[in-house]
């Protein structure tokens, strides 16, 4: 079975991908739409060596797993010899799966630059993206913010707002913004793909796309700026009171990627998200900027609803940290406290929580460190929970949880 870019075409500031598969395949695509980039600059001068990375970033987690083999024009030398150190990464974390396939490219060209300018970080207005912004603001980076990740394309008030939102961001920290639109999502048959890898516990989009997905975007910038290096945030972390649960956004796998010269990082891993929380409230505190968080992936419109569990952890968050979230774009109130008590207590009974609940260990943690009883007399309830209880269990039934983590936290 084969994957086989023919050519592909660009303009001003779009590249898209003439390819085409074996017949087997075929399901796996979305065919009725190509698939295509589109930058808010002028990309023309991007070698094509290094424009099919984005295209190869998306593809080669198929190839692995179906064990196809992918062939194209040309390809970005550094990129050509991390393509082994990613997939080994992705066999330690699934060893249930055989990660084959090849890549044959009939040109390997090796792409110099000084790699002397400012690095990306992508951008997505959350507060794993917040947190390395403000982490990396000294180096200047180039945000990066993509249309068609967490946002798709039929929530046209949700792009503007994110948009806007990244516009803003970039104005108040004199930083520049790139802005992508990409159908790296929609152009793949997701539902379909996630039912080859279901061993894995795991579903397609986050067990296998995201991370190098996302990140293959960068690498025309990269070129553009002369980077150094791609920050992209870590979403789990090495304090996670269960590990071993599975994430394609890893360090094992993020930073084995390289592409002319630059270095991907997977930005503060070592960091919990209340970690990351009071980095961002401290901030603040010391430089009065106004962060406006994103967080919500449950409402359209790109803005947060303020009901859905991980708003409402937000928003305990930000309490325990000592800040009020209507600064921080949420809004706490009581009633909306009352939901997610109800959701602690009727989710830790029935285990679906295990994996969050280490995040709100965390944030009670600091709660109490804090003594945030004081200012907020009505989260008693928060006070009391037995979470040191639930992390016993927790640590007595590791092996119990990490497989499969969908059955167990389905909200």
């Amino acid at each position: 079975m084969s994957i086989e870019l023919f050519k592909l075409e660009k303009t001003q500031n779009r590249v898209w991908f003439d390819f085409g598969t074996s017949r087997r395949l075929l399901p796996y695509f979305h065919f009725g739409s190509e698939f295509f980039i589109e930058y808010d600059r002028d990309i023309s001068i991007v070698p094509d060596s290094i424009l099919v990375i984005p295209f190869l970033t998306n593809i080669l987690p198929i190839a692995w797993v179906l064990d196809a083999e992918i062939i194209l024009p040309e390809i970005d030398e550094d990129f050509y010899k991390s393509i082994p150190e990613i997939k080994r990464g992705y066999e330690e974390m699934y060893p249930m799966i055989s990660f084959r396939g090849k890549v044959t490219p009939r040109r390997i060209t090796r792409n110099t630059k000084k790699s002397e300018g400012r690095p990306v970080a992508f951008f997505s207005g959350g507060v794993d993206a917040h947190n390395t912004l403000i982490r990396h603001l000294q180096e200047k980076p180039v945000m990066v913010t993509i249309w068609g990740s967490d946002v798709f394309f039929n929530d046209r008030e949700g792009w503007l707002n994110v948009s806007e939102h990244a516009t803003m961001t970039a104005s108040a920290f004199g930083l520049d913004v790139v802005k992508v639109k990409s159908n790296f999502r929609s152009f793949l048959n997701e539902g379909l793909l996630s039912t080859i890898v279901t061993s894995s516990g795991d579903g397609w989009w986050r067990g296998f796309q995201h991370g190098i997905g996302i990140i293959g975007h960068a690498a025309p910038i990269t070129w553009i700026y002369d980077s150094p290096s791609v920050y992209i945030a870590s979403s789990r972390s090495s304090k996670d009171i269960i590990q071993g649960l599975t994430c394609a956004s890893h360090p094992s796998i993020d930073g084995k990627v390289r592409f002319a010269g630059t270095q991907v990082i997977h930005d503060s891993f070592e960091m919990s998200r209340q970690d990351k929380i009071e980095c961002i409230v401290s901030f603040t505190k010391k430089t009065h900027k106004n962060i406006q968080l994103h967080v919500c992936w449950e409402s359209s419109g790109g803005k947060n609803c303020n009901t859905c569990e991980k708003c409402l952890r937000t928003i305990l968050g930000i309490i325990s940290a000592g800040a009020n979230p209507d600064d921080f774009g949420l809004h706490y109130n009581a009633q909306n406290m009352i939901l997610i008590k109800n959701k602690l207590h009727k989710k830790t009974k029935n285990l679906y929580y295990f994996i969050l609940i280490g995040n709100y260990i965390e944030i009670w943690n600091s709660f109490n460190a804090n003594n945030i009883i004081l200012q907020y007399p009505e989260l008693q309830w928060f006070k009391d929970f037995e979470f040191e209880k639930i992390a016993n269990t927790i640590t007595k039934r590791k092996t119990l949880l990490i497989h499969p983590w969908k059955r167990l936290f389905r909200m």
